[in-house]
C-alpha cells in the first residue's frame, strides 16, 4: 500500500491490518485508530480490513448510508481485483444500513462472482437484516452467524 492510499484510507475511516503467517498485526498509532470527528449531521463508517489465509475480512462499524458508502466501495474495489476474491464482511457492529449500503454489497457480490469468488456477510442484524428481508435478498446473502461458517466457499472450476 502506498503512502497516498494509506492517507485516503485513513480519511475514509479504513484501518488496514495484516494477520498472516503468524506475524503480529501491524500496530497503528492511536491517532490513526481514533474515529475522526465529524460536524453535526455527518455519519461515520469505520472499516477494518484483515487479510486471512483464505479470505479478506472487513469489519464494519457505525453507519453505512448515502454519506459513507463511497468508503466501503473504495475498500471493496481494492479487494475485488484478485483473481478469485473471497471476502467476508462482518456487520455485527453496524448500527445502520440504508439502500446505498445495500447496493454496494450487492454490487460487490456480483463482481466477486464474475471473478470466480464470493462475498459473505456475518453478524447481520438490525436495519441490514430488515433490508435483506424486505428486498428478498436473504438468498443472495445467506445468514452466517460467524467466521466458522462463512468461509464455506462454493466449489468452482
Amino acid at each position: 500500500m502506498t503512502e497516498g492510499e494509506d492517507l485516503r484510507m485513513h480519511r475514509a475511516g479504513i484501518r488496514p491490518e495484516t494477520c498472516d503467517g503468524g506475524r503480529r498485526p501491524r500496530q497503528a498509532s492511536s491517532a490513526r485508530n481514533a474515529p475522526a470527528r465529524h460536524p453535526k449531521g455527518m455519519t461515520q463508517l469505520t472499516i477494518t480490513i484483515k487479510q486471512r489465509p483464505r479470505f479478506a475480512l472487513l469489519e464494519l462499524e457505525e453507519e453505512l448510508d448515502h454519506q459513507t458508502h463511497p468508503a466501503l466501495l473504495h475498500a471493496l474495489d481494492g479487494l475485488l481485483t484478485a483473481s478469485r476474491p473471497r471476502i467476508v464482511v462482518d456487520t455485527a457492529q453496524l448500527e445502520f444500513c440504508d439502500s446505498h449500503g445495500l447496493w454496494v454489497l450487492i454490487d460487490a457480490q456480483s463482481r466477486a462472482e464474475k471473478r470466480g469468488g464470493a462475498l459473505r456477510l456475518i453478524g447481520v442484524q438490525g436495519s441490514l437484516a430488515r433490508l435483506l428481508t424486505v428486498t428478498q435478498l436473504v438468498d443472495l446473502f445467506p445468514p452466517y452467524s460467524d467466521l466458522t461458517q462463512a468461509p464455506a466457499w462454493p466449489a468452482r472450476d
